[in-house]
């Protein structure tokens, strides 16, 4: 009898249990969950070891945010019965949410141990790595997640996020491509698909997603800022600047946006604003090194030389293993003895975790130091020292270069017949200068600039950006891409030519182009400097180029290689072109300068003017090799300057 009572009582209990569980669900199935855990904290006296009481329990803190109680919940189903299904999944989901990442990945880690095919587990493994910075296995479970689960859209999005983080660029580009299918107006997807390709130099890519970004979200600083720095990239300096003070003007204290923003302007030619900006970028972060060096810089091409020093200067002092600075500055100082910075540079130079460009700087800035001291033998060791170590960074090839050599001279003698441009430009005409770098071009440039219908340029990319690939033969040689480069370059030209009726361009390797100026710029002019080769070879030496163009200087032999391969090249285009370049003698010069600058104006067609003999005191600005120099006045010895270094050249240039 008593027996039957308590079977008829468990049954009446489990029947009352079922009951409650259904009515459990519903409330829960309605999202009260306050009441699902007034409900849950009454059965569970009364059912202690119910697990699917805790489990609504823990559902509806978790639903409620509340994360710690959710955990002691699925805790106590643990405690009841380890092998409860999913329940190191459900520990592991609630630890992450609470923060306790270690925790959470421990989880689930066991979760997969009972069952690795559940993508869940995967994919929120994944999730607490990438807030670990576990980039590597967070990659690795995420692509675990997207094999059990490819169309998951939210798998997908973080895949593609650790990926990026791995520096997987392309497959990132590609799993946020996918993702954007599925969300089109997703912000943050656009924005890193942008930085994908950035990364992979896809700039046109980069652009289209950042375009993208803005238009969800015009606010971003973030998406502006960078929008401006790809269209600086991609040569697109008027959008560059407009983008980048639009960023500038939502977060005006932020000195990163004015320090990109005074870039910009700075490659507009803009100096003045962009010194403004690099100013403001100052107020707001006065160690702010970049800032501190590009005003250093502005003041060194502006012929500022103090205010340069002192900037300088004044990045060293905050960080005095600037090796940028200490370049700089060797270029604009005359040492004395017991100067502190020479054994400052010494001291850098013997830290062997300094990078290779950090050598080349020290050793090219204490050759010129020791040469400042006489102390030729020194000076010599540093500039071996430093060629050597720049020439293996470089690696430059000789045959390259006489492979181009030739297809120039190929795609010159055979040039199809085109139809001639009738009409010439009166405005904006472009005067080349060209030749050997460290040939005397700059101040060539100097000296016509200084007369008053000249604008003085510099060193413009326009002519190889555009020409190049037409005058290697790349490019069909037609009417219309002919057309096309000359619309593309006098266009360029008209922007940055002030309105001045003569344009200088003074690349020196725009020799290379001789053929493509003649045949598509009738109207242009053509100054060939010609220095004596041992001086040639011997500047472009002991000159440290920025990147690798000049490349063959880093070696005597190569340079000396490369000056046969021009002095061939120029002579093949007198040859071709008979009476159409201008041979300007730089010795002849500095000797006679009236008499070479009268010759210069009579073949310019220009009136004479007294400032053309006073380059020094031309204010322009001046960003090449020689921005110092040119503030002197014309210096007549320099071509002999090698021979003191003659005992250690071993007769190189007999054979010139």
């Amino acid at each position: 009898m008593h027996k039957n009572s308590a079977k008829n009582q468990m049954q009446s209990d489990q029947k009352d249990l079922k009951k409650e569980l259904v009515e459990l669900k519903r409330i829960y199935n309605e999202k009260k969950y306050s009441e699902v855990l007034k409900v849950t904290e009454k059965l569970s006296k009364i059912y202690p070891k119910n697990e699917e009481i805790y489990l609504f329990q823990a559902n509806a803190y978790l639903s409620d945010k509340k994360y710690a109680q959710a955990v002691s919940s699925f805790q106590k189903i643990y405690s009841l019965d380890k092998n409860y299904p999913l329940i190191s999944y459900f520990l592991g989901y609630a630890e992450l949410k609470k923060g306790d990442l270690e925790t959470a990945v421990k989880h689930f880690h066991d979760s997969i141990k009972e069952n690795s095919k559940y993508d869940k587990t995967w994919f929120y493994l994944g999730k607490a790595q990438i807030e670990l910075g576990y980039w590597k296995d967070a990659k690795e479970s995420l692509l675990t997640s997207h094999k059990l689960n490819s169309k998951n859209s939210s798998i997908i999005y973080n895949l593609a996020l650790a990926l990026i983080k791995c520096g997987e660029y392309k497959l990132s580009s590609k799993y946020f491509s996918q993702f954007i299918t599925y969300n089109p107006e997703h912000y943050s997807s656009w924005f890193y698909f942008a930085e994908a390709n950035r990364s992979m130099g896809l700039f046109e890519a980069a652009l289209k997603g950042y375009q993208k970004a803005l238009s969800i979200n015009p606010k971003s600083v973030r998406s502006r800022n960078l929008m401006g720095l790809m269209l600086l990239k991609t040569s697109k300096i008027e959008n560059a600047v407009k983008f980048l003070q639009e960023a500038t003007k939502l977060h005006p204290n932020e000195a990163s946006l004015q320090y990109n923003l005074g870039l910009a302007l700075q490659k507009k030619s803009d100096f003045e604003n962009a010194l403004k900006h690099y100013q403001q970028a100052l107020k707001i972060n006065p160690k702010f090194l970049d800032a501190l060096y590009n005003v250093a810089h502005i003041f060194q091409i502006t012929g500022k030389k103090n205010l340069a020093v002192h900037y300088l200067e004044k990045v060293l002092s905050i960080n005095p293993i600037h090796t940028k600075s200490h370049f700089d500055l060797s270029n604009i100082k005359k040492y004395k003895r017991n100067d502190i910075q020479i054994e400052a540079m010494k001291k850098i130079l013997l830290d062997k975790s300094i990078s290779s460009e950090d050598k080349i700087r020290l050793n090219f800035a204490l050759a010129k130091s020791s040469e400042d001291l006489n102390q030729t033998e020194q000076a010599w060791k540093y500039l071996k020292t430093g060629n050597s170590i720049k020439k293996k960074i470089v690696d430059y090839s000789s045959e390259k270069d006489k492979l181009l050599f030739e297809k120039l001279k190929l795609t010159a003698q055979n040039l199809p017949p085109v139809e001639r441009f009738k009409s010439f430009n009166t405005f904006s005409r472009p005067i080349f200068i060209l030749g050997m770098p460290r040939s005397g071009t700059t101040l060539v440039e100097q000296i016509i600039s200084s007369h008053p219908r000249v604008f003085g340029a510099g060193e413009l990319a326009y002519l190889q950006f555009y020409g190049h690939r037409l005058a290697i033969g790349e490019k069909k040689y037609s009417s219309e891409t002919i057309k096309n480069f000359r619309q593309n370059y006098l266009g360029f030209l008209t922007k940055v030519s002030s309105k001045a009726e003569f344009v200088t361009d003074k690349v020196p390797q725009n020799f290379l182009y001789i053929s493509l100026i003649i045949e598509t710029l009738p109207e242009a002019k053509i100054i060939h400097v010609k220095r004596d080769p041992a001086a040639t070879i011997w500047s472009n030496y002991k000159n440290n180029f920025e990147g690798t163009d000049v490349g063959y200087a880093c070696d005597l032999e190569d340079t000396k290689f490369y000056y046969h391969l021009y002095k061939k090249l120029m002579l093949f285009w007198d040859e071709k072109y008979k009476g159409k370049i201008y041979h300007l003698d730089y010795e002849k010069l500095v000797e006679n300068q009236n008499y070479e600058i009268k010759n210069i104006k009579d073949y310019l067609g220009l009136e004479w003017n007294e400032a053309c003999l006073r380059p020094h005191e031309n204010k322009r600005v001046v960003d090449t090799a020689s921005l110092h120099q040119v503030r002197e006045k014309i210096y007549k010895g320099s071509s002999k300057e090698w021979m003191k270094y003659k005992r250690y050249l071993k007769n190189i240039f007999n054979d010139l």
